[in-house]
């Protein structure tokens, strides 16, 4: 059956991107593969149909991973997170400076103060990022580096991003 699904060259195109991006959900998909949302839609549906690829909502969006790659839904979870720009950049600082403070954060990123806060109130409700009280200061790290950063390892070419690629590295080193 999963070969005759795949014998049509967009809905392979699809699947291959998914089983090597993991996590993306449809507007980026039809992003980076250029391809008309409504084909891009009928082709997803008929690979979820067949079993090839299923789908995890999370807060905003509906994303897609291939049913080949046995990720835990902790995984998925940690890839959901580091698909979004500002959250990906926010682990990478923590994983590269653990206990940091909110000021060295805010530092760090040209965001509001409350933007920011909201990110990591979204990354400590999701078990990704621990906050630790510590007198009138909270400091900041990540729950289980290890995790995120071989799935960074495993991903890394569908992380277009300088800053993977130099936290990569550093960890890659002291290893």
């Amino acid at each position: 059956m999963s070969e005759k699904v795949l014998d049509f060259d967009n809905r392979r195109r699809i699947y291959q991107f998914v089983l090597t991006s993991p996590g993306h959900h449809l507007r980026s998909i039809q992003r980076e593969l250029e391809i008309p949302l409504v084909t891009l839609k009928y082709h997803l549906r008929t690979l979820e149909k067949s079993g090839l690829v299923i789908t995890r909502k999370d807060k905003y969006y509906t994303r897609y991973y291939a049913t080949e790659r046995a990720l835990s839904e902790n995984e998925k979870k940690i890839i959901s997170y580091l698909r979004q720009e500002h959250q990906r950049k926010i682990l990478l600082l923590l994983i590269d400076k653990p206990n940091s403070r909110f000021s060295d954060l805010v530092e760090n990123f040209k965001l509001p103060q409350s933007t920011l806060s909201f990110y990591l109130t979204q990354l400590v409700d999701a078990n990704l990022v621990i906050k630790k009280k510590v007198g009138k200061e909270s400091l900041f790290s990540v729950e289980n580096a290890d995790t995120i950063m071989k799935l960074l390892i495993t991903y890394r070419p569908s992380f277009v991003d300088k800053l993977v690629d130099h936290v990569l590295e550093m960890w890659l080193e002291g290893r």
